[in-house]
């Protein structure tokens, strides 16, 4: 009969083992399951990342050209203003001394002058890289936001990480 009890004791421990072989099983396969998950976030993240500091470098590069383009103009507005007052007073000079033909000559000096002019950037260039740089703070908002979501994502993923694991251990320890 005492035989009869320890068998039947084992027995019942064996049953309660194999239960929690088969619990531990299914903790450790949810939690590869999670790290998988977790290491594909991870990636994400960091293509979200890398994609941001390429949208940065490239707003950067976009606002240095606005800047060089805006000095540029200033510069050629400058020049060509003052190539203008030369001009005019070279034309009131020489008016009382030079001939007709000197005179046609400073019109063709100023028509070149004025075409000059015409030939550097105009306003709509100005407005269309103004617009292009707003564009590329929205893709950069759009992406933050993205990123913000995917960090949500990823702690809840360790959140949860974390209950399986201490499910495991309580597992563990009885």
């Amino acid at each position: 009969k005492i035989l009869s009890n320890y068998l039947a004791t084992i027995n019942g421990l064996n049953d309660e083992f194999c239960a929690k072989n088969v619990c531990i099983a299914n903790l450790e396969k949810a939690k590869n399951d999670l790290e998988l998950s977790l290491s594909e976030h991870q990636q994400w993240l960091q293509n979200a990342n890398e994609r941001i500091v390429q949208l940065e470098e490239c707003k950067i590069a976009n606002d240095a050209m606005n800047k060089e383009l805006h000095n540029e103009m200033d510069k050629l507005s400058k020049m060509v203003v003052l190539d203008l007052k030369a001009a005019l007073e070279a034309v009131k000079e020489e008016a009382q001394q030079v001939s007709i033909e000197s005179i046609d000559e400073l019109m063709v000096k100023l028509q070149n002058t004025e075409q000059a002019l015409a030939e550097h950037p105009k306003l709509d260039d100005l407005i269309y890289l103004k617009n292009e740089n707003e564009n590329l703070r929205e893709l950069l908002n759009d992406k933050n936001a993205c990123i913000d979501n995917l960090v949500q994502q990823n702690n809840d993923r360790e959140w949860s990480l974390g209950e399986h694991r201490q499910w495991l251990r309580d597992c563990n320890d009885r």
